[in-house]
């Protein structure tokens, strides 16, 4: 039930429990009063059970008493803020005074009736009744008031420690004063090869190989030439991509704020790239891929992840260049690694056989975060995938020193689509790690900040790697196309 219709069920409840209660009181204690004040001789008119100064009298204390009970700060902060009001507190020590008054004056016939006294005054019982009911009431409006001050000062150093505590977790979370510049930078130098320098290439490409099949389709030499160009183009891609995991390794440096250089820490960044079955050799280069499925027709990979060392790079010294002072893109070199294929499994019944990692974050869509890889290693063989997978997988991790800690993004072009996050929408998984366990940190909310953050840079990347996956299937059928036609002119 929403919380306002919680409060009004609350009110009413409170209304009809008060009504029924004020009854009860009202019937019984008027005709003991009315007993006591008559067995003191006053003269005194009987009242009637339903009398209006005792209805009024409990009316008024007993709505007091039950509105303090029952109702709470949490449903009623006007109550409190009302309640509150030093005019309250005020009006409550005026009413102790006049009520004070009053028992002083009326003192010696007070105690006249209360001792029988044989020339004892008549009281006003109307009178009396309205000092009782002024005292009680407002005792109880004092009472009312200092609760609900307490009550407004607890939450107000609630709130307080609220946001101290959320200002203590945003400076936690904030990364260091450089990052900021050195991000906007990147991502300004990452777009403008995105949406110009990278597709320009191509569309001249595609251009020719165009113009070629519309002017002199038998010329092999020409043929020849355009496939050059676009196995020239494809290792220019290459190097624009290294230079982006370049940005995606150094931010996650500045991020941890460590400063390279000094020490053994080194950060890596590649690109594992989703791949067919067609694709691979199936038979020899997969990795941590159960014997179970692959002598088995029930369960069946959907994709490969293929790790080249020409999308990898790793850093260890200080610089956060890019490109040089020209703005021409340096150089940088791959990383020394081995080549790795991965099964992915998107099926349900089959995920458990999906390495942690880069086949978790394409099963799944979303990032993976490993702080320690040779705890996860154990934690995924809780899982039983297979004691030969587990056996290679320990092999793999435990004995490299590169990759103790690592964070997997899906490469997805864009969020807003419904269908982003599903495995045939996601081209591979960007790999950031680094030769030490806890990596950001170690702090989840670190991760997810920096995957957010990051976000620009991803997309980019992305799209990126979808023009060089197409520049790479064109450079394919050129290449079968020149075989065939060199085949033709022999």
């Amino acid at each position: 039930m929403p919380e306002n219709e919680k409060t009004w069920v609350k009110i009413v409840g409170f209304l009809l429990l008060s009504f029924a209660s004020y009854a009860v009181v009202a019937y019984f204690l008027a005709d003991f009063v009315n007993q006591i004040l008559i067995s003191r001789s006053v003269d005194i008119v009987k009242y009637d059970n339903w009398g209006t100064p005792h209805l009024m009298t409990f009316l008024a204390i007993f709505y007091i008493v039950t509105k303090s009970y029952l109702f709470s700060y949490r449903n009623h902060k006007h109550w409190l803020g009302l309640f509150s009001l030093p005019l309250f507190s005020t009006f409550s020590q005026m009413l102790w005074v006049g009520v004070g008054i009053y028992f002083s004056l009326q003192s010696a016939n007070l105690l006249a009736w209360w001792v029988s006294a044989p020339n004892a005054v008549p009281i006003s019982t109307t009178d009396l009744e309205l000092a009782l009911f002024l005292l009680l009431s407002s005792s109880f409006l004092f009472l009312e008031n200092q609760l609900s001050s307490n009550a407004i000062h607890a939450h107000l150093s609630h709130e307080s420690k609220s946001k101290v505590e959320q200002l203590e977790h945003v400076i936690r979370l904030a990364p260091p004063g450089d990052f900021s510049s050195l991000f906007a930078l990147y991502v300004d130098t990452v777009n403008g090869w995105t949406y110009n320098k990278l597709p320009l290439k191509q569309k001249e490409l595609d251009k020719r190989y165009n113009d070629y099949k519309k002017g002199n389709p038998n010329n092999i030499g020409i043929l020849e030439e355009i496939v050059t160009d676009y196995e020239k183009f494809l290792t220019y891609q290459k190097s624009y991509i290294r230079a982006v995991l370049i940005c995606f390794a150094r931010l996650a440096a500045v991020f941890d704020n460590v400063k390279l250089g000094e020490g053994s820490t080194i950060y890596r960044a590649n690109i594992m790239i989703k791949k067919t079955k067609e694709m691979v050799d199936t038979k020899s280069n997969v990795n941590f891929l159960p014997s179970i499925v692959r002598d088995s027709h029930i369960h069946s990979v959907n994709y490969y992840l293929s790790l080249d060392k020409d999308y990898s790079v790793k850093i260890y010294s200080r610089s956060t260049s890019i490109t040089d002072k020209e703005g021409v893109l340096k150089d940088f070199n791959h990383d020394d690694i081995d080549s790795l294929i991965l099964p992915v499994f998107s099926s349900k019944n089959d995920e458990l056989y999906n390495c942690f990692g880069a086949p978790r974050a394409v099963a799944t869509g979303q990032p993976q975060f490993v702080t320690d890889t040779h705890e996860e290693v154990k934690e995924w063989a809780k899982l039983n995938p297979g004691k030969q997978v587990i056996d290679a997988a320990e092999n793999y991790y435990l004995n490299s020193k590169k990759a103790r800690s690592l964070l997997s993004i899906p490469m997805i072009v864009s969020k807003l689509a419904s269908d982003a996050t599903q495995p045939d929408k996601i081209f591979g998984s960007i790999n950031i790690y680094r030769n030490t366990a806890d990596l950001l940190s170690g702090d989840e909310g670190k991760k997810e900040q920096f995957v957010n953050i990051l976000t620009p840079i991803t997309q980019a990347l992305s799209r990126i790697i979808g023009l060089h996956l197409s520049a790479e299937q064109r450079f394919l059928t050129l290449k079968k196309e020149l075989q065939s036609e060199s085949q033709k002119a022999a």
